[in-house]
């Protein structure tokens, strides 16, 4: 069985005077080698955002830097973010998709572009069928958490994307489009996505988007931490059987 423990942290970069996320990950794996014996492997990952930009002074477990984007409950609220991952869709050709999969979520929007009233201070605006021009924060706040989700995607290719509490802002009613727009999308562009939630209704979203004897989803449940107890790993077999068959809660 494979356990693995996730502590995440907030270093602040003082060159850019930003908070730049991440996660230190420990994977422990018990083998059983006979009846009596058996081994106990350790492996430690560290994933963080703009790591060329930051200066930390900790040993790097990784051989290779992976690109590395976090989404927190709030992320979709800071223009700043927004701004920067925006233009390195246009300047990396990424835009289109960009445009293309928020597009399934809301067929109306007919273009996503970076303005400013006074030269100064820059918002995204989406030019959409019924409302027109309009700053993205005008709409509804389960779109902007679908835009940082698919801006997020859009620079990950070959990466790992973080999400803390991935039901956050959206309602319960488009859980399971976006959520199959999030599978897809990791399917295509090969992300390794890790993400928190305390919504069962949201687990149920991502396993109707897994197929049953898929291997791609696994949940680790975790102790409580004043009750104690051990923590849990359901793979996607399992996870399937236990909520569709057995109507079971696995928090």
């Amino acid at each position: 069985m494979t356990l693995a423990t996730i502590e995440s942290e907030m270093d602040f970069d003082q060159d850019n005077e930003e908070l730049i996320a991440g996660a230190e990950i420990k994977v422990l794996r018990q083998l059983q080698l006979s009846e009596n014996s058996s081994h106990q492997q350790e492996e430690n990952f560290e994933l963080w955002e703009n790591d060329d930009k930051l200066n930390r002074t900790r040993k790097r477990t990784l051989e290779h830097t992976l690109p590395v984007a976090t989404i927190m409950p709030y992320s979709h609220q800071i223009k700043r973010v927004q701004m920067r991952q925006m233009t390195h869709a246009k300047t990396t050709g990424f835009a289109e998709q960009v445009l293309h999969l928020i597009q399934q979520i809301d067929s109306g929007i007919e273009n996503l572009e970076i303005l400013s009233n006074d030269g100064k201070r820059f918002s995204l605006y989406f030019q959409h069928r019924q409302i027109g021009l309009a700053p993205v924060n005008m709409f509804g706040e389960g779109l902007q958490r679908s835009l940082a989700l698919v801006l997020s995607l859009s620079g990950m290719q070959n990466g790992v994307l973080l999400i803390d509490e991935l039901e956050a802002g959206l309602h319960t009613s488009v859980l399971q489009p976006v959520f199959g727009l999030l599978v897809k999308a990791c399917r295509d562009y090969n992300v390794q996505l890790f993400a928190t939630t305390h919504s069962l209704e949201a687990l149920d979203a991502i396993l109707a988007n897994v197929p049953e004897d898929s291997d791609e989803i696994v949940v680790y449940r975790l102790p409580n931490p004043i009750k104690g107890g051990q923590l849990k790993r359901f793979d996607g077999d399992l996870l399937h059987h236990l909520r569709y068959e057995r109507g079971l809660d696995v928090r």
